[in-house]
């Protein structure tokens, strides 16, 4: 199973980029636009990691 991450990003371009890169890097990728929706994602999903632009 890959290793997930968490990325909370507001911007969407931003978000999308990394995305991209951490999924071609093997990650399982989940994103969130706000704290809130952070909090459900990590909730219904626990990452392995966590990453807060």
């Amino acid at each position: 199973m890959a290793p997930s991450i968490l990325i909370v990003e507001d911007e969407a371009e931003i978000a999308s980029y990394l995305r991209r890169g951490l999924a071609y890097e093997g990650f399982q990728v989940e994103v969130a636009t706000d704290g809130p929706s952070a909090l459900a994602l990590a909730r219904e999903h626990p990452p392995t990691w966590c990453c807060s632009m």
